[in-house]
C-alpha cells in the first residue's frame, strides 16, 4: 500500500508538508529535510535530508560506526513496497546529505555501493 500511496499526489504532499515542518522543529534529535521536485526522467520527486535522528541519536550512543549499516535497510524496505527507490548518498556516510529519490516503474535495488 506504502509503494503506491508514495507515487501518489497525497503522498507527494505529505512528504512536503513533512519538509517544511521539519525546517522549524525545535527539537535537537530531529530530521532536517528539503522536498526535491524530480524532472521526471532522472526522478519523479525526492528528499534531501540534512540532519539524521537516527545519526544523532547513535552519535550520543557512542555507537556511530554502525550508523551506516542502518542505512541499508532504506532500500530494503522500499524494495518490499517496490517503490522505485534510490539514493547515492547519506550523511553516515560523512556525505553532507542523504539524497532520497523516487523513480515510478524502476526496480529499488538493495544493494547500495558507493563510488568511493
Amino acid at each position: 500500500m506504502f509503494g503506491m500511496q508514495v507515487h501518489s499526489p497525497f503522498g507527494r504532499q505529505r512528504l512536503r508538508i513533512t519538509a517544511k515542518k521539519s525546517l522549524n522543529n525545535p527539537y535537537d534529535g530531529k530530521w532536517v529535510s528539503v522536498f526535491i521536485k524530480g524532472d521526471g526522467s532522472e526522478f519523479d520527486f525526492g528528499v534531501d535530508y540534512y540532519e539524521c535522528g537516527i545519526c544523532k541519536f547513535f552519535d550520543i550512543q557512542d555507537a556511530s560506526e554502525i550508523t551506516p549499516y542502518l542505512c541499508h535497510f532504506d532500500f530494503i524496505q522500499q524494495k518490499a513496497m517496490n517503490t522505485g527507490f534510490f539514493r547515492t548518498m547519506t550523511i553516515a556516510s560523512g556525505d553532507q546529505k542523504c539524497d532520497f529519490r523516487w523513480k515510478k516503474g524502476v526496480e529499488t535495488n538493495s544493494e547500495w555501493h558507493r563510488n568511493d
